[in-house]
């Protein structure tokens, strides 16, 4: 449908519909925290919101290997380098926890992954979903 109207109107400016690829990784925080967020307790992802995408939603997802309450926090890096926290999500559950940011401006970010209480040494799968403005997520979902 998009081809079809570019052809009929070229003088229409290109409409970006394509959100970037799925990320994925593990991340092992060392110890639980039970609040307390530091280098012991936490493990940070980073990765790119990439522009020339439709990166209208960006989706977070943690997956522990082992029942455990984990806690998510976005950062994004200021141009100072230094970073902010820009959304959280601390829902308590065992089995994952799902964290979702609106319409992230292209730059470098952070996923901190933080065992609120688990096993020590609890390997944590992580999945960033980027989807589009029609709801589709981006390659490798």
């Amino acid at each position: 449908m998009l081809r079809d109207a570019r052809l009929r109107f070229p003088w229409l400016p290109l409409v970006l519909v394509t959100p970037q690829p799925t990320l994925r990784a593990s991340v092992t925080p060392a110890s639980p925290g039970v609040g307390v967020r530091n280098e012991l307790t936490t493990a940070l992802y980073e990765f790119d919101v990439q522009s020339g995408f439709d990166n209208a939603r960006l989706l977070a997802g943690a997956v522990p290997a082992l029942e455990a309450d984990i806690d998510l926090f976005l950062h994004q890096q200021q141009p100072d380098g230094t970073w902010r926290q820009v959304q959280a999500a601390e829902s308590g559950r065992l089995t994952d926890e799902l964290l979702a940011f609106e319409r992230p401006p292209p730059g470098r970010y952070r996923l901190e992954v933080h065992t609120w209480a688990a096993a020590p040494a609890t390997r944590v799968d992580v999945t960033i979903i980027s989807v589009n403005s029609a709801g589709e997520p981006g390659e490798g979902a």
